[in-house]
């Protein structure tokens, strides 16, 4: 990670970086959740297909 840091599942599940799978079945979120590895943007249907 970024500066030497562990990822935050690392702080706070005891998850190492090297073992965690960030997957999901979706392509976009609109959650923004704070610690989403997601570019947060607004896209259109065009941009999508």
């Amino acid at each position: 990670m970024r500066g030497g840091e562990f990822c935050y599942k690392g702080r706070f599940y005891g998850v190492a970086s090297h073992r965690c799978i960030q997957m999901t079945p979706t392509i976009l979120c609109n959650q923004a959740c704070i610690h989403c590895w997601r570019p947060f943007i607004e896209l259109s249907e065009d941009d999508i297909v």
